[in-house]
């Protein structure tokens, strides 16, 4: 991601920095994507064969740093440290810790948000089991402290969740097809916990296999090994389950046809699932598609302050997003702006030593010969039309192409002229594509004295 460039708690993205420290620009409409089983995308997996043929749960540290596999194989909890936080094909293995003299069977596992407690759940004993951990998210620190059996209610519970404060716990199970609701006196104790009530899926799911919350227990997940997929509902009541309403199911049976357990990213766009098939832990993002209609990707505004950076803005409020390009050198991204100065009367670049503006044409948008813009539009799309309007205010002959990525790199428009003001209007070109990319590339450098530049650049899905 372009330095400068945050995401927002709520899932939006928003962009303020300098758009020229990355060599592509990654656009993502996310509004109200967050927490939404129905944008859900495949992502990527990660084998967790070597450790457990079994993967039955996942969790994560709220950083997404710590990856945290339970494997009914060999009865152990697996930890990966992740070099790219929530990026499961980074996960390297570290350690791992035998639960098998608590649970020999298990079949989920949670921490607690400060990585010093780790509960099991598993169907040979029918119980949650409690470890302290000295050193917060270590695994090889744990140490068993108390169980409580949930034999009662489930004999085969198969995952568990807890509210966020600790003062509830959810266990969920294949015997009773429901989720059972516990209260607890002292947070975090599972020897306080006291049976509330049960809720049950079986309508949705008859083999269920795990069960997740949002942060504000307004949403309920589960998942199960018979219809292989992930179902969502809407709590009236936060933590209530007696307050659930089904919502939508999201099918998983792409990815695997055994799924173990479902976690999210606290910001609620990533969402994983072991996977007992596979042996793998798969990825998903949580993302809105772009509305229908035309869509602005790329706009060039009036001259800019004489010499002022190239800086990368979003745009804000509903309807059309568009890139705000303000500064010399439009378009061509690989470029750093702290080593580079362009003069774009002769398309030649300069080191940081060139600071006498003397040479530099203040209001040209220089184009240089191979240098693209390249935007990733998320998934693949039918793109219908592409279209250029002619807002500049400055003539060129600065020319460019357009390539669309469908797993391969395509020409899709061949040969484009930047349009000035003497073409003044709406050019509209290219046949129908699907693509998840596309890059524009310059052809002609501009030799007019003033330059040339990208004009508003839209495509229409």
């Amino acid at each position: 991601m372009p330095s400068g460039l945050k995401k927002t708690p709520t899932g939006y993205q928003s962009y303020d920095g300098n758009a020229l420290k990355a060599p592509k620009l990654h656009i993502e409409y996310t509004e109200g994507a967050a927490w939404n089983i129905s944008n859900a995308v495949f992502k990527q997996s990660f084998s967790v064969y070597a450790q457990d043929w079994y993967p039955v749960g996942v969790f994560f540290n709220p950083e997404g740093t710590k990856m945290y596999v339970i494997g009914e194989m060999y009865d152990r909890v697996f930890e990966y440290d992740l070099s790219v936080a929530w990026n499961v094909l980074t996960a390297t293995y570290f350690q791992n810790v035998s639960i098998v003299e608590e649970e020999p069977e298990p079949s989920g596992v949670f921490f607690k948000p400060d990585g010093m407690k780790m509960y099991v759940i598993g169907i040979w004993y029918d119980g949650v089991v409690e470890y302290d951990l000295s050193v917060a998210w270590n695994v090889l620190t744990a140490t068993y402290l108390q169980d409580f059996s949930v034999a009662t209610q489930e004999i085969y519970p198969r995952g568990l969740s807890f509210k966020s404060d600790g003062t509830k716990m959810y266990v969920i199970g294949n015997q009773g097809q429901d989720v059972n609701e516990y209260n607890l006196g002292t947070p975090w104790n599972v020897s306080s916990a006291v049976y509330s009530q049960n809720f049950s899926v079986q309508a949705q799911e008859p083999s269920p296999s795990g069960v997740f919350f949002n942060p504000e227990g307004t949403k309920m997940y589960i998942i199960g090994a018979y219809i292989d997929a992930v179902h969502e509902y809407d709590l009236g009541t936060p933590w209530n389950i007696s307050t659930a309403e089904y919502l939508q199911s999201f099918s998983v049976s792409g990815q695997d046809t055994s799924p173990q357990g479902v976690f999210f990213s606290p910001d609620g766009t990533k969402m994983y699932i072991p996977g007992r098939s596979g042996s793998d832990i798969n990825e998903y993002d949580l993302v809105a598609p772009p509305p229908a209609g035309w869509r602005k990707i790329a706009f060039e505004t009036e001259p800019p302050t004489p010499n002022a950076w190239n800086q990368l803005k979003r745009e804000v409020g509903t309807g059309w997003k568009k890139l705000l390009f303000e500064g010399d050198g439009v378009g061509i991204p690989e470029l750093t702006v702290e080593d580079f100065r362009l003069n774009p009367a002769t398309g030649t670049v300069t080191g940081p030593e060139y600071i006498n503006d003397q040479n530099v044409n203040t209001y040209a948008y220089t184009f240089i010969i191979g240098k693209y813009a390249e935007v990733d539009l998320g998934s693949n799309f039918l793109i219908k039309q592409f279209r250029q309007f002619g807002t500049s205010v400055h003539e060129g002959d600065g020319r460019f192409k357009i390539e669309y990525w469908d797993g391969a790199w395509h020409d899709w428009i061949t040969d484009i002229a930047v349009m000035t003001y003497m073409s003044w209007g709406d050019w509209t070109f290219g046949d129908e594509i699907t693509a998840s990319k596309l890059r524009f590339t310059v052809t002609t450098k501009d030799t007019g004295g003033s330059g040339s530049h990208f004009n508003e650049l839209e495509v229409k899905y």
